[in-house]
């Protein structure tokens, strides 16, 4: 009997790892955001899960959720999967996105930078609408000092 060699897509022959994206860090100005990208990324060691990390922009355009059928009558099934759909859920679409944002306990410009990270935080939620994307926040701070139990009354108030 000849071999039969079966030809299977890449996404089919190796374990999947969920797509993870981190947007709001530049590590190309940024040191400290360059750490953090790094600490995600490299040197993955085996025990842990196993995670895609893609760095990208904070307002990167995700391909739109197409509408559910309203009926099913006339819907002929042409296989089991379709062809890319296992790449676009393991490389484009991701199953978290993790927002990091510069944000001090004590900055003067407090609503408005506030203010910047919902409006940060809102366009990533619409481009990931209509999908099963959980969003994270992430709040760097330069500062170690927690403000919880300071002097600073509005800094505390802030972190409450």
């Amino acid at each position: 009997m000849a071999n039969l060699e079966i030809h299977l897509p890449k996404e089919l022959t190796i374990r999947p790892q969920p797509l993870v994206t981190l947007a709001g860090l530049d590590s190309k100005r940024n040191a400290d955001h360059r750490i953090i990208a790094d600490a995600f990324t490299l040197n993955r060691r085996q025990d842990r899960l196993p995670l895609n990390f893609q760095v990208r922009p904070t307002d990167h355009d995700y391909p739109h959720a197409s509408p559910p059928r309203q009926s099913y009558e006339f819907f002929h099934p042409r296989g089991i999967l379709k062809t890319g759909w296992m790449e676009k859920h393991l490389q484009v679409i991701p199953s978290v996105c993790v927002l990091f944002f510069d944000l001090d306990w004590d900055t003067e410009q407090w609503t408005e930078r506030v203010q910047e990270c919902l409006s940060k935080l809102q366009c990533i939620r619409t481009s990931l609408s209509g999908r099963n994307t959980r969003v994270a926040l992430v709040l760097l701070q330069s500062k170690t000092r927690s403000p919880l139990g300071s002097d600073d009354l509005l800094a505390s108030e802030r972190a409450a």
